[in-house]
């Protein structure tokens, strides 16, 4: 399983070194389409198609599932700092209390960043990656992970 996770970082980096960063990741999901369509004459599959639909593929999921990560263990901590904030106001601990307040603010800019329906399927997210960067050429030479959080914030943005 190492190996292969390391073989698709080199392919990752091998592809990453050769165009801008936004313009790896669209031709990664023009890749993804090719290979979910039926090979034909009009439609040869290449092995380098194949590897470079794996590596954007891998790469759009870990990242899907980082922020989805990150956004749950904060909204966790959220709700664990609220309780140290109270029990700090109750006890007059002002400097716990002050701590745990500054904490509540930066956790709950990242919890609220974007809000995925708990259904949301990795094809869901490699769509609207794709959309996202079909519809922001401007953004091509953004860090991948940069586009693909833009993406997931845009397509699922914070309930009011």
């Amino acid at each position: 399983m190492r190996l292969v996770l390391l073989l698709v970082l080199a392919l990752s980096l091998q592809a990453q070194e050769s165009a801008e960063p936004g313009v790896w990741l669209r031709n990664g999901l023009v890749a993804i389409l090719k290979c979910n369509q039926p090979r034909s004459p009009a439609n040869p599959i290449t092995d380098d198609d194949v590897k470079m639909a794996a590596t954007v593929n891998g790469f759009i999921s870990g990242v899907w599932l980082t922020l989805r990560d990150v956004k749950n263990h904060a909204t966790n901590e959220y709700v664990r700092h609220m309780a140290i904030r109270d029990k700090a106001k109750a006890s007059g601990d002002v400097g716990t209390e002050q701590w745990a307040k500054a904490r509540l603010w930066i956790l709950a800019e990242t919890a609220m960043e974007f809000d995925p329906p708990s259904n949301v399927s990795i094809d869901q997210v490699r769509a609207v990656v794709e959309k996202y960067v079909n519809m922001h050429p401007e953004r091509w030479g953004d860090d991948e992970v940069v586009i693909i959080r833009n993406a997931v914030i845009e397509a699922f943005p914070p309930k009011k």
